[in-house]
């Protein structure tokens, strides 16, 4: 019986960056040992062939995944506490600016608001009669059939209850607001995205009941990684894509950028604002495309690097003077046929390229001139 054995799944799981290196290291095995560099006396050094260290500038681009929001959204609470009488929206209506979305039973408030009503109107009543009787005896005094001191008291009274009707009004009015606090109504044209409570249950004031979600305008939250904040700044324009590939490429503006976040290693919230927002609503991913600064890179020839016994970190060889140095160095990328790596170098430093697998720190070396074979 012929057994097959497949590879588990941890032996695909090795990084882009791995398979890079092991790349390296393959060329390096093949063509830094087989480089035919020419015998040389130990007098004269070992001869080597030299290229130089280069410099380039590079960007990457970050994709950034985000969802869409609506730019106006809003969670309506009632500034009273009450039992829920009733709610006239569910998670998908659409609303209307000023419709009545819930409404609380609070016994207590409206027979408080219906007597401060009857108390101004009660007032306005006593005020209107007062003043009239003081213009009458008014009348009196110039005629003598009434003494000054009942004209003082007419006013005082007119005055007196002047004085209540403000104040029953400006209590009627409390009433009034407190009342219609019982009632929430829609603050903008959307659509309702969320409830938090059904008719019957007691809602604590200032405790979210729904949540609209504003027709019109969308924008996107994003989190931004550390090392992209120093290159963006709120105002400037950004590109965006849909990952289903639906619709050309968008674009936007960045409205909101953190520069704080809640701890150690978080990302940084980002909010932007889409410019064309036909066939997308709200809740559906997208696609941030942000190029990171420049940085400056050292390449070298993939000739250039070696391995020291069964390691797999690569060095090269710095050759100053008539001597080799042998310097560690990480491999990133291949660009243009050379490699970014990151050590102790320097542009412009020349690194053998052929002989190495017989190099060691510190050899005296010869290097080839363009006659020598």
């Amino acid at each position: 019986m012929i057994t097959t054995r497949f590879p588990s799944p941890g032996a695909h799981r090795l990084s882009c960056r791995r398979w890079l290196g092991l790349l390296v290291l393959a060329l390096v095995a093949l063509g830094g040992c087989d480089a035919e560099a020419p015998n040389a006396s130990p007098e004269d050094g070992m001869l080597v062939r030299t290229a130089p260290v280069t410099r380039t500038e590079s960007a990457q681009t970050y994709r950034l995944a985000g969802v869409t929001q609506a730019a106006r959204r809003a969670d309506l609470s009632f500034q009273v506490s009450g039992r829920l009488a009733e709610r006239n929206a569910d998670v998908g209506d659409t609303v209307e600016r000023g419709d009545l979305l819930a409404r609380l039973d609070t016994p207590q408030l409206d027979p408080a608001s219906n007597a401060a009503r009857a108390s101004v109107q009660r007032l306005e009543t006593q005020l209107a009669n007062a003043r009239k009787s003081t213009a009458r005896t008014a009348r009196l005094v110039e005629q003598d059939a009434a003494t000054r001191q009942q004209l003082d008291d007419a006013r005082t009274r007119r005055d007196s209850l002047a004085a209540q009707l403000a104040r029953a009004r400006a209590e009627a009015s409390r009433a009034a607001r407190s009342a219609e606090q019982q009632r929430l109504t829609a603050p903008i044209d959307g659509s309702v995205t969320d409830v938090f409570f059904q008719p019957g249950e007691f809602i604590p004031a200032g405790q979210p009941v729904l949540a609209l979600s504003g027709a019109g305008a969308l924008e996107a939250r994003f989190g931004v990684p550390e090392q992209l904040v120093p290159g963006l700044a709120p105002g400037q324009r950004v590109r965006l894509s849909l990952p289903l590939g639906r619709g050309a490429a968008r674009t936007g503006r960045l409205v909101r950028l953190a520069r704080a976040t809640g701890g150690p290693g978080q990302l940084f919230q980002a909010v932007i604002h889409i410019d064309d927002t036909s066939n997308i609503g709200p809740g559906e991913s997208v696609v941030w495309h942000v190029r990171a600064r420049p940085r400056d890179d050292l390449l070298v020839p993939i000739a250039a690097l070696a391995r020291i016994g069964r390691s797999e970190a690569a060095v090269v060889y710095v050759i100053d003077g008539d001597t080799a140095h042998r310097v560690p160095v990480a491999t990133g990328a291949l660009v243009d046929g050379r490699v970014r790596v990151t050590g102790d170098l320097a542009a412009g430093d020349a690194v053998a390229v052929a002989g190495l697998s017989h190099l060691s720190d510190g050899q005296t070396i010869r290097r080839l001139g363009p006659d020598d074979d």
